[in-house]
């Protein structure tokens, strides 16, 4: 949490602060200071002896998920979960788009379909772990495909796992994300 003053020095109440701050400047404070500071300020920022400040939480980075898949429907339902479960989503619908995508945003995590318009979802991993950063990203593939040629085939590649759609909900792909993370 971050406390941005608009005059003044954060001095008075129970929170210490290691140095004052002056208009528009910042000082970080842990979560359980920024509860109390906001418990406080809400009962005593109203033109008292206490200063008026503004807080604004500073959010740690999301963790990007890039989904390659061509879909129009599973694209959707995959982005909404996972924007509602915390995560920043990046959407290719090809795996051409997916690997441009992958070098413009580098992602943390990919989950990749195998059946792509303009490639097989193999052929496309291929070439993102020969790119700069494609090694360390983790993959995740997620495919109706259940032959055991293509689970061995992405495991050769660095996939972290191997779900065949139909066999999980929404819930647990997300929290297979979590856990390569």
């Amino acid at each position: 949490m971050v406390v941005t003053g608009a005059c003044g020095a954060l001095s008075t109440g129970s929170i210490p602060v290691s140095r004052p701050f002056k208009a528009g400047g910042t000082v970080r404070l842990s979560d359980h200071q920024a509860k109390s500071l906001s418990t406080h300020a809400s009962s005593h920022c109203k033109g008292g002896s206490w200063y008026t400040i503004f807080m604004a939480a500073t959010e740690e980075p999301k963790i990007k998920v890039l989904i390659i898949e061509d879909d129009v429907f599973m694209g959707e339902l995959l982005m909404r979960a996972l924007d509602r479960a915390g995560f920043e989503v990046i959407i290719a619908k090809t795996g051409g788009e997916g690997l441009t995508k992958f070098q413009e945003t580098r992602p943390h995590v990919i989950l990749l379909d195998l059946l792509l318009p303009d490639e097989n979802g193999l052929e496309a991993l291929r070439k993102i772990r020969r790119s700069e950063g494609g090694p360390a990203v983790k993959v995740i593939v997620l495919s109706n495909l259940s032959r055991e040629s293509n689970f061995e085939e992405a495991q050769r590649l660095g996939a972290l796992d191997y779900l065949v759609k139909v066999n999980f909900s929404l819930d647990e792909i997300i929290a297979k994300i979590r856990s390569v993370l």
